[in-house]
């Protein structure tokens, strides 16, 4: 099945003391092919919960550090309308009472047979048969709600001339939306990317003052103008007041809403406003079901023939990691778990950047990783934590060096060494 028409993975958060517990449901859940985290105390259940979205929760009432009840209770607060199974050894009618008084939705006594769990949970899961696929623009394609708006709000105004904002962290596809909005504009002329925050003043003014004289439309992104002095601004305020149609459009991509910059006083106020259309481009983190969808992109532009193949586990190690840089740091990982893999089945031990930063690895023994190329690994591993500390720096170098610990010369180093951009990008957004 194509993994753009795959329903959605149901996640599935256990909180239970008891080792055999913890295992047999687990292997109950995996078996409808749920994605499921398991936890021993209250306090890792209620941090896992504060750090990712789940679509249900189990927790036990006899939890070794607090009250079940408790748990489920501020589990509530922290996911609101997560559906929450409480269980307990002995099914005691006053356990189930608190239970639901709590917030739970249902109770299950842990004597019941194998099966009963899955029974339970299915009718708060969401039905694959409602799930409409992905909606797409060109080459962005996603099912998470909040993005799909965007992205058809995008494709409704492609082929105006209404200037548009993306606003988002580093790393999150603002760039590569602007250039999939140009591309179905149907507008001739190129799509120009002016880099504000990294070019001279007067190159920036001189690029804007260009496109905007050559008279032969296109596109022209302008990233992070923020980083631009009172009068490039000014200039950018003018090209939006005064275009024709045979101007370039005009599109920004921005750190945070034009509106929250301004405030800031970090972005002229009349440029805020002339930005008519605002859509946000939503961090890796928070777009977990796109995983499967930009993973099968991603292996597919890289790969010269057929793309390699992903095991589940490593498909569900990567929906788990918290992605500080964003997609571009997805690729990045892929295209060194691609060639460790060698174009065959990508499994969780080509993924080494997911085992440097202690997410939680394969339980096979050391052996049955082997063989490894050893170099290979820890280059792919060092990589990937420095495009993590740039993305997490805004690519300021001197704080990405102070984050990994080494020498500003020794960073430029290896960000010579990895093919980095002299202000330490990959490539583009």
């Amino acid at each position: 099945m194509d993994a753009a028409n795959l329903p959605p993975i149901i996640s599935v958060l256990i909180a239970d003391p008891d080792a055999a517990s913890r295992a047999t449901h687990r292997a109950e859940l995996e078996r409808m092919g749920w994605e499921v985290q398991t936890v021993r105390t209250g306090q890792e259940a209620l941090a896992l919960l504060a750090r990712r979205a789940f679509d249900a929760a189990v927790v036990d009432l006899q939890l070794e550090d607090m009250h079940g009840a408790d748990v489920i209770e501020r589990s509530r607060a922290l996911q609101p309308g997560l559906p929450i199974v409480a269980m307990a050894a002995n099914a005691m009618v006053d356990q189930a009472v608190e239970a639901m008084r709590a917030g739970a939705v249902d109770f299950l006594a842990k004597s019941t047979e194998v099966g009963s769990l899955h029974a339970r949970l299915a009718p708060w899961m969401p039905v694959p048969s409602d799930n409409p696929g992905p909606v797409r623009l060109g080459a962005c394609a996603s099912v998470e709600p909040a993005v799909a708006a965007s992205l058809r709000k995008a494709a409704d105004l492609a082929d105006t001339s209404v200037p548009i904002a993306i606003y988002g962290p580093a790393g999150s596809g603002r760039r590569f939306l602007a250039g999939q909005i140009h591309e179905m504009s149907g507008r001739g002329g190129e799509c120009l990317i002016v880099e504000a925050g990294h070019l001279p003043a007067e190159q920036v003014r001189g690029r804007l003052q260009g496109a905007s004289a050559s008279g032969a439309g296109g596109t022209v992104v302008v990233a992070d103008p923020q980083a631009l002095a009172a009068g490039e601004q000014e200039l950018l305020v003018r090209l939006l007041s005064t275009g024709s149609d045979k101007s370039p459009r005009i599109m920004v991509t921005l750190p945070d809403a034009p509106g929250d910059l301004a405030q800031a006083g970090r972005l002229d106020r009349r440029l805020a406003a002339c930005l008519e259309v605002v859509l946000p481009a939503v961090p890796l983190a928070a777009r977990r079901r796109d995983i499967p969808l930009l993973v099968e992109q991603i292996l597919g532009r890289l790969a010269a023939g057929e793309a390699p193949r992903v095991t589940a586990a490593a498909l569900r190690a990567l929906r788990e990691y918290d992605w500080p840089g964003n997609i571009r740091q997805l690729r990045l990982v892929l295209e060194r778990a691609a060639r460790l893999a060698d174009g065959k089945i990508l499994e969780l031990r080509h993924l080494p950047i997911l085992q440097a930063v202690g997410r939680p690895v394969a339980t096979a023994d050391a052996g049955a990783r082997l063989p490894v190329d050893l170099i290979s690994t820890v280059e792919g591993v060092e990589r990937d934590l420095i495009a993590a500390a740039l993305a997490r720096t805004n690519q300021n170098q001197a704080m990405a060096a102070v984050l990994l610990g080494v020498p500003r010369t020794t960073l430029r180093d290896k960000l010579n060494k990895y093919g980095f951009t002299s202000k330490g990008q990959t490539g583009g957004e």
